[in-house]
């Protein structure tokens, strides 16, 4: 008998290290989990302020070289002014505005004496400003030309003054080192309106993935001007001129490199109500890339309310384990019934989705329904501490303390557990010193397990059980 009791004994202090040992591994694997996520968080922080100081520094280096390219073109022209207004003479200079405007002026056949200092300084002010109402009349009468004191002819208007007439200029204020090609007409588009397929750069030779080719590449330096072709809206097309064939030139590309660029690409076949061809876009994108869960919302968005669940379903297939895809065929369902059976199919692929657990919940209308659920919900999801306080919230006095001890067992580190078996033991009685202890207990508990209070959240648990009225527990947290 005392051998039997022993090897008992043994076997039941065997299974006990193992189940801690389960619990030690799981609890490691939880931190290790929330470790990894808050270090790809930071990562992705450290990256964008890391872009944004570039952007900055690009910024910066362009405002310079703009600044300097300004002060050397203005100190040329006053230059050029100085010299003009030295070498002409103001007897005849004086004689040509007159004229200009016209005035009959009596000339006296005498050489006129040497200008003083002052009177060429202020007749280069008067000179100045008379050129540009000049300038203003004859762009109405081009008759009135002056040449060198005389009248000339009627000004012929070349093909390249017509062209800078017909001509639009914006300035855009990019870095060429670091701006590619796509990226340029996607900012030309949003000032301009004009979609990506209607601009046409004339490049040697043209560029066949204008997203990896930079604009120092084409030869492209600041302060360049380039020239856009865009032909014209409502009228008659070049022959063999096809207005979606640069677009799905490159369109492939874009689409298997990332889903957002995808996106604002679409946004140009829309926009115009090109429907149609977004929707044969975003087919390809789904062949293309099948395991891409965005494409596939992207076709169901554009998709007719009849195909919209097709679509899905054919995305379910390709990616089964995709929440999005789920929650996104239960909003196509218009009853909650059906909304609940595809929700749960989807937990039958993914039954670790709080996401999914949750939509369905939330769709219980019977509470007894909820709570057999959420009992389902602790066993497939037992690291979730809202799940645990949300099915003890559903249950009487001595279910809920039955649910809070098991949920200790499976989150020892959890102070929130300890908090609202206080709050319980506060309601549902009147020995407030049972309320002290059991806050003691957590304090002692959680230093065994070598976790440091934090006293700014542990005055906020404080600040929170005074809010919702349990004052006993608020004191003993303090």
């Amino acid at each position: 008998m005392k051998r039997a009791s022993i090897n008992s004994r043994q076997q039941y202090n065997s299974v006990d290290e193992e189940a801690k040992a389960r619990l030690k591994h799981q609890n490691l694997l939880q931190e290790f989990l929330e470790l990894q996520k808050e270090f790809v968080g930071k990562k992705r922080k450290l990256q964008a302020v890391k872009q944004k100081r570039e952007t900055l520094l690009a910024e910066v280096q362009f405002l310079r070289q703009r600044y300097s390219y300004l002060s050397m073109i203005k100190s040329q022209e006053y230059e050029v002014e100085q010299d003009l207004v030295q070498s002409q003479n103001p007897y005849m200079q004086s004689q040509m505005l007159a004229k200009d405007h016209g005035i009959d002026v009596a000339v006296e056949e005498k050489p006129c004496s040497p200008p003083k200092p002052y009177a060429v300084y202020k007749e280069g002010v008067e000179r100045s400003q008379v050129d540009v109402q000049a300038s203003t009349r004859k762009a109405k009468k081009p008759k009135n030309n002056l040449m060198n004191g005389k009248r000339v002819g009627k000004k012929k208007i070349s093909w390249q003054d017509q062209h800078k007439q017909n001509s639009k200029t914006i300035s855009l204020h990019l870095n060429p080192k670091t701006t590619t090609l796509l990226s340029l007409q996607q900012s030309i588009q949003l000032q301009t309106q004009i979609p990506v397929s209607h601009q046409n750069f004339l490049f040697s030779p043209n560029p066949q993935n204008p997203d990896s080719v930079l604009l120092s590449q084409l030869n492209i330096t600041p302060y360049s001007t380039l020239f856009l072709h865009v032909p014209l809206r409502g009228g008659t097309q070049p022959k063999g001129y096809d207005e979606n064939q640069k677009f799905d030139e490159f369109v492939g590309n874009e689409i298997s490199d990332t889903s957002n660029k995808a996106r604002l690409l679409l946004k140009t076949q829309t926009n115009p109500g090109k429907i149609q061809a977004a929707r044969q876009l975003i087919q390809k994108g789904c062949e293309e890339c099948p395991k891409n869960e965005d494409v596939w919302l992207e076709a169901c968005r554009l998709a007719s309310p009849d195909e919209a669940k097709a679509v899905i379903a054919r995305g379910l297939k390709s990616i089964p384990n995709s929440v999005k895809l789920w929650l996104q065929a239960a909003k196509l369902e218009h009853d909650d019934e059906n909304k609940s059976r595809v929700l749960r199919r989807g937990l039958e692929h993914i039954p670790d989705s709080i996401r999914l657990w949750k939509a369905v919940i939330e769709l219980l209308a019977n509470e007894e329904n909820a709570v057999a659920l959420l009992e389902r919900v602790v066993e497939c999801c037992p690291s979730h501490v809202e799940l645990w306080l949300a099915l003890a919230r559903l249950k009487d006095y001595e279910k809920a303390k039955k649910v809070l001890n098991r949920a200790r067992e499976k989150l020892p580190k959890e102070p929130a557990i300890w908090i609202t078996a206080a709050k319980l033991e506060e309601a549902n009685g009147k020995n407030n010193a049972m309320v002290g202890n059991i806050i003691d207990r957590c304090i002692r508990v959680l230093q065994r397990q070598g976790l440091e209070i934090d006293r700014e959240a542990w005055m906020k648990e404080a600040e929170a059980a005074e809010r919702a009225g349990f004052v006993v527990t608020c004191q003993a947290i303090i």
